[in-house]
């Protein structure tokens, strides 16, 4: 019987994963190749000191990049971000928000069925806020409703607390504007010691591996 179950979470498990897979599509994400880089801004935004690697920075700052500019935006990033970390397996149960059970029998005291139920739910459910977050932004005028979902979970200050960074982006590009570059790169590699140290000032720090490369995206997008 329990072999069963668990075998009915497993196919639960990938349905909900192919939901996630497919909200994040339809925003031009993927998820496959992008998961980790969502990740590391979920752990940004939510301050978990976790350990990244060079290509998970690199790809969050891309992301960032590309679709950051706005609160709506960085919603989106931070939901699928969180909801991708729960398809890993990860699970409020690891934290120390709730008690740790030391057996399967307590877990089933607490209503659940096994600890991989209780992972499932938690995906389910932020998959599915990931899902209005991804809809709000192919439609901007959703912006109240995922206002409301971020509120209820008390996430909103946390991406306030990234606006550092949308202001580096639009001083590094200000002074883009004011100089007769070849190119963004070029551009790029002459002005990223100013940004980094600007950034350095307001709290919006960029990775000396990667910075110059972040500069000049953001000089190619929005210029």
């Amino acid at each position: 019987m329990h072999e069963r179950c668990a075998m009915g979470v497993d196919k639960q498990q990938e349905f909900v994963w192919s939901q996630l897979k497919a909200s994040a599509e339809s925003v031009g994400i993927d998820i496959d190749m992008s998961g980790s880089g969502l990740s590391e801004i979920f752990s940004r935004l939510g301050h978990w000191e976790l350990q990244a690697d060079q290509d998970d920075v690199a790809e969050a700052e891309r992301l960032l990049s590309e679709f950051g500019s706005t609160d709506t935006g960085m919603k989106m990033l931070y939901a699928l971000g969180e909801a991708y970390n729960f398809a890993d397996g990860w699970t409020w149960a690891y934290r120390d928000l709730e008690p740790k059970w030391e057996n399967e029998d307590e877990l089933k005291l607490a209503g659940w069925g096994s600890l991989e139920e209780r992972t499932l739910c938690d995906f389910a459910m932020y998959t599915g806020i990931a899902a209005a977050a991804c809809q709000a932004y192919c439609n901007r005028n959703s912006e109240s409703k995922v206002d409301n979902i971020f509120s209820h979970l008390g996430r909103k200050g946390a991406v306030t607390r990234h606006a550092p960074m949308r202001n580096l982006r639009d001083w590094a590009v200000s002074q883009y504007k004011t100089g007769n570059w070849r190119s963004a790169n070029a551009a790029a590699h002459a002005l990223t010691p100013l940004v980094i140290d600007h950034g350095k000032k307001i709290g919006a720090f960029l990775t000396q591996e990667n910075a110059q490369r972040t500069i000049a995206e953001w000089f190619r997008k929005y210029v």
